[in-house]
């Protein structure tokens, strides 16, 4: 916990005397480019499996609360290598981004599309703050739709042949 000390600490001042304190997964920032990227970016966390049997070029997503609620993609080693050097494949990888990400707001559906108790995770209280300012269906809503929200974060890309596409 924290004291805010006014314009000295540059919060606002509605915090100004008080007392404040940030749980993990929190966001401090309102920046429009910075909300629209954290909200997804703060839900999936890519990590190489260990599982020496894991299939070549496959992942797996599934829901994680140790800091807050995040969707943990396991993927095999050489979709791994492929995703933190895509070169050439960069379309490819933002495609299993988005497939990846539909998973998770499929998970987030099933989970929390008839309770609230999605709001005690302030990554998903920002995250349907950010939906709903895009004009984006949230998972609670009707109509819902996985794949179309997450690739209205994350677009596929098609090769139309034209370098500008990227």
């Amino acid at each position: 916990e924290n004291f805010c000390r006014g314009e000295k600490d540059g919060g606002h001042e509605v915090w100004h005397g008080s007392f404040v304190s940030f749980p993990k997964g929190s966001s401090l920032t309102e920046s429009p480019f910075l909300r629209s990227q954290s909200a997804m970016r703060s839900l999936l966390r890519i990590q190489r499996t260990e599982d020496k049997e894991f299939p070549k070029g496959c992942y797996e997503v599934t829901e994680a609360e140790e800091e807050g609620f995040y969707f943990l993609v396991e993927v095999s080693p050489d979709l791994y290598e492929s995703l933190q050097n895509p070169g050439a494949s960069h379309k490819h990888a933002k495609s299993i981004y988005t497939a990846a990400l539909t998973q998770g707001l499929e998970i987030l559906q099933r989970k929390f599309s008839k309770e609230e108790d999605w709001e005690k995770h302030h990554n998903l209280v920002f995250l349907q703050k950010d939906m709903k300012g895009r004009n984006i269906t949230r998972w609670f809503d009707d109509g819902f739709s996985a794949n179309r929200a997450a690739a209205m974060y994350h677009p596929h890309i098609i090769d139309t042949g034209n370098s500008s596409d990227d």
